[in-house]
């Protein structure tokens, strides 16, 4: 199914283009978990001498005869989009959920089908099909995430059509898909600038060195002062930078087989005032944008390096062979309030969140966060200040993917085989140290008081292969296909080598899907495959078992030249979920936890309009999800989201309802669309019936407004306006208090191709 906006310009195209892919499932085995069909429903390349990029970057193909969901955003839907928020491009696709923490997408939480959001932990994250998650497998939290503003496409694999690609198959993936190198001259420059002294900068620039060496280089700068307002008047804002540098070479044929080696370099860095810190609910309701003194000194700076090599051979006889090195280098040192201390010790029996829960029973310590009260003026505990801790990182992913496809005929049915192994390896280095500042008029003072928290290292080794055949008769289209999985995890504590383990977690995971064109518009879709995600090393007493489920869907496909849609009910259920726990939780950084049974089911449904009035075009996306989520046992969990649970206890950060309107308006050289965005309830703690306010987050609607205007075909205008109706509202009091979503922001870009 495609949903389109309809030409607004004679070479234009505005909207967004959702192309599904293919699911495979089965079940089984003993202690089996991970299943990788999902696969993309390949064809052969028509022309022999061609060289499939798509593949090569992971993408997915338009096709509607898939035995499951996934989805793509075009380059197209994205420039209209025109952000650097990936937040504001998923919300464009059902069965995922987002939840804001900066108001500008730099650290993303993104959830899919249930899975938890909390930093897109529990989803698997690509670039040009190669995980890029800092350590996908030792740290799956996603403190970097791609510059989405370089991205040429952005591909959503949910639910089974999530498996092939691990190692995270419960909920789905994510894969950003850069531009390639192209062998004619081709680029642009966008500048865009908005509110908070927002400035972005994109330029890129493509030719051909020789007859078969082609290059590219991006380039992405965007900044901002930031929406919020420390009361000592500096900057809440952020700078990113972002450079990519591409090479294609396309030998001469020698022979039959048609070779391309690809070469990415990139390197990233960012420095950003931000904070974990939010406000008491009495403050938020005064000034939703306000900081206290006591998040002055928070900071976060990264840098990210990374090496992709990749090469694709297509042979005379059909077989294409991928082949992809990388190495993923990333660098991070976040500097923020963490808590209390006093002049020699560390207060961790006071709670930021208790205090700013209760400010007026927790008075003192209140006062020390917003700089209305003096270390030296305290009576509970004289000379008390800030704990404000470094959380010093460094990351590194690497390995080597091979996959291979080949297509046949076999007594009338074609299949499409594809099978592929990678070798992973990945570790995370923690280094957290912090030191106490006593506050003295408005003002942080280091009193010389300095610790260390964590000491450690996590790192694992993987070994997963796959095999899928898609095979296709007539209306039949079916999918069927095994992964195996090997994982050895370890972990080492530096300053308490009693805590130190190792975890080795195996398995095989199945699993069938099936597709039929009843009609000539209308289709059926079925499927089942057994999720996995790996508990990952922790250590020793803190490591929880793998997270498994048995996932099905099943849905309806309709597609007529005018009007499209497709509904999917879902159902995930877990026999253990796992939460994991973050350095701003009162557990130790890495270590998993485990849910028990959990059972999540839902409805996404996603439809399209297109229709020519006269010489207007009108086109509108609806797109809706529903979600229902129960744990199934009762439990006391360490972990900060669950805590008490019982049986019937609904998912903390699963909205029961999520969805989107965009109405469009387009003319020869002109568009305009308004989009309307809404996401329901969200708990923050395990529960059910009436939430308790302290731990809730209530629902919201935002509206964003966009026009553009083509010139001609090389120069255009936009003018965005997000949040229309300028509406604050908590979004998360993880883990210190109430943040804000972001105001009304206004962009004005100009664009130049050429």
């Amino acid at each position: 199914m495609a949903i389109n906006f309809l030409p607004a310009h004679p070479h234009k195209r505005v909207g967004l283009s959702i192309k599904k892919v293919n699911i495979m499932h089965f079940s089984t085995l003993k202690k089996i978990a991970l299943f990788s069909i999902s696969a993309l429903s390949f064809t052969a390349l028509a022309d022999e001498s061609a060289i499939d990029t798509l593949w090569i970057n992971g993408s997915i193909e338009n096709t509607q005869t898939l035995s499951g969901s996934a989805q793509k955003i075009d380059e197209i839907a994205l420039e209209q989009l025109n952000t650097a928020d990936i937040h504001e491009v998923v919300t464009k696709i059902p069965g995922v959920y987002v939840r804001e923490e900066d108001g500008y997408g730099l650290r993303p939480n993104i959830g899919i089908r249930g899975a938890a959001s909390e930093r897109s932990q529990n989803i698997t994250l690509m670039e040009d099909g190669i995980l890029i998650k800092p350590a996908p497998y030792a740290a799956p939290a996603a403190y970097y995430f791609p510059n989405v503003a370089r991205a040429q496409g952005i591909d959503v694999f949910k639910g089974p059509s999530a498996v092939k690609y691990g190692p995270r198959t419960v909920g789905g993936a994510i894969n950003i898909v850069t531009r390639s190198a192209e062998a004619e001259r081709n680029g642009f420059v966008d500048l865009s600038y908005g509110s908070d002294e927002f400035v972005k900068l994109h330029a890129v620039y493509g030719d051909k060195l020789s007859d078969n060496i082609n290059y590219l280089v991006d380039a992405l700068s965007y900044s901002a002062s930031g929406f919020k307002e420390l009361d000592n008047g500096e900057d809440t804002g952020f700078t990113r930078n972002d450079v990519n540098l591409r090479f294609n070479w396309t030998p001469e044929v020698s022979g039959s087989t048609v070779h391309q080696f690809d070469v990415k370099l990139g390197f990233a860095d960012e420095e950003s005032d931000e904070t974990y810190l939010g406000l008491s609910d009495a403050d938020f309701a005064a000034n939703p944008v306000r900081r206290y003194i006591g998040s002055s000194l928070d900071e976060f700076k990264s840098d990210h390096q990374q090496i992709h090599l990749m090469h694709l051979a297509q042979f005379d006889s059909g077989l294409q062979l991928s082949t992809k090195l990388y190495l993923n280098e990333f660098s991070r040192s976040w500097n923020k309030f963490d808590g209390f201390a006093s002049p020699n010790a560390l207060l961790d029996q006071v709670d930021p969140s208790d205090v700013l829960r209760n400010p007026l029973v927790n008075r003192e310590f209140f006062g020390l966060l917003t700089g209305e009260l003096n270390s030296a003026d305290l009576l509970i505990n004289t000379n008390a200040g800030l704990d404000v801790t470094d959380n010093d990182r460094d990351y590194r992913s690497q390995g080597i993917q091979v996959e291979a496809r080949q297509t046949f005929q076999h007594q009338g049915w074609t299949h499409k085989v594809e099978a592929g192994v990678r070798i992973h390896k990945d570790y995370v280095e923690r280094n957290h140290s912090g030191r106490a500042y006593e506050v003295v008029n408005q003002t942080l003072v280091d009193n010389g008081f300095s610790f260390t928290k964590d000491l450690n290292k996590s790192e694992s080794t993987a070994l997963a292969a796959y095999l899928i055949d898609n095979i296709k008769k007539g209306q039949w289209h079916f999918d069927a296909g095994l992964r195996l999985v090997d994982i050895s995890s370890d972990f080492s504590d530096f300053l308490d080598s009693s805590r130190n383990s190792s975890n080795d977690e195996q398995t095989v995971l199945a699993g069938a899907g099936v597709f039929h064109q009843t009609t000539e518009r209308f289709g059926l879709l079925a499927g089942i495959h057994r999720g996995f995600s790996p508990a990952g090393p922790a250590a020793a007493g803190e490591t929880a078992d793998p997270e498994e489920s048995v996932n099905v869907e099943f849905g309806t496909r309709y597609q007529s030249p005018e009007w499209s849609w497709e509904a999917i009910g879902f159902v995930s259920d877990y026999s253990n979920l796992i939460g994991r726990c973050r350095a701003s939780d009162p557990c130790t950084a890495g270590s998993s936890f485990n849910g028990g049974s959990v059972l999540i089911s839902g409805l996404e449904f996603n439809t399209s309009y297109e229709r020519k009035i006269g010489d207007f075009g009108l086109p509108i996306n609806f797109n809706y999800t529903f979600t229902d989520s129960e744990f199934q046992d009762n439990f006391e969990s360490g972990f900060s989201q669950w805590g008490i649970v019982n049986d019937g206890d609904e998912l903390p950060y699963t909205p029961e309802h999520v969805a989107r309107l965009d109405i469009g308006l387009t003319a020869y050289n002109w568009d305009t669309n308004i989009a309307f965005k809404h996401r329901g309830d969200m708990r923050e703690r395990a529960g059910q019936g009436t939430a308790n306010a302290d731990f809730f987050i209530k629902a919201l609607t935002t509206i964003d407004w966009t026009g553009n205007y083509y010139v001609d075909d090389q120069l255009s205008l936009q003018l965005k306006v997000s949040n229309l109706s300028d509406k604050e509202q908590i979004v998360s009091r993880r883990p210190f208090g109430a943040r804000p979503n972001q105001s009304r922001n206004v962009l004005a870009s100009v664009k130049y191709r050429f």
